[in-house]
């Protein structure tokens, strides 16, 4: 038990760090310990989550580990097990998003350019390149088109509509096709 403690303790204060660092609260971190167990002499493992703060920690994540494996493989024993890994995952709890995110005034252009574009091995020309962070809330268009942002690039093939959403995420949809 002592060196399972030394080790998840090594693991929290990495995790934690990690969470300051990205400027994360501490009170909306959700924490979970895993191990993934075998029984000795087995290559595969089964993962067990457990409570770090339990008196029995060696007897739980047994009993848990046995209790699974009768569940996965239809079959447990009382046989010795070990542990092969050790988890500390570290987790921001869910906020709700109820309000918009996207109020960014935008005072660009929505589209940068126009330029060709090879689209499966036929070459498009004057296909927009859309300008993500000026594209407003509720902003709709068909592709082809570009859409760049700072940390990524949206290719909108034809026969794809785009549409900005409240909370300022893309949502890419097939347009259906018309007989």
């Amino acid at each position: 038990i002592d060196e399972i403690t030394v080790v998840l303790d090594g693991l929290d204060q990495q995790c934690a760090q990690l969470m300051v660092g990205e400027a994360i609260d501490s009170d909306r971190v959700v924490v979970t310990h895993s191990a993934d167990v075998c029984y000795v002499g087995q290559s595969h493992y089964l993962t067990i989550v457990f409570d770090r703060e339990n008196l029995m920690l060696l007897e739980s994540i047994y009993a848990s580990f046995v209790r699974v494996h009768e569940q996965v493989f239809g079959y447990s024993t009382q046989s010795p097990a070990q542990i092969v890994n050790l988890r500390s995952v570290h987790q921001v709890s869910h906020v709700p998003i109820d309000r918009v995110v996207s109020s960014l005034e935008a005072t660009g252009d929505i589209i940068k350019s126009e330029r060709s574009v090879m689209f499966e091995q036929t070459l498009r020309s004057n296909v927009p390149i859309y300008d993500r962070l000026m594209l407003p809330v509720d902003f709709s268009f068909d592709g082809p088109a570009i859409i760049e942002q700072p940390d990524t690039t949206t290719v909108l093939y034809e026969g794809w509509n785009a549409k900005v959403c409240t909370a300022g995420e893309l949502f890419l949809q097939k347009v259906p096709v018309t007989s």
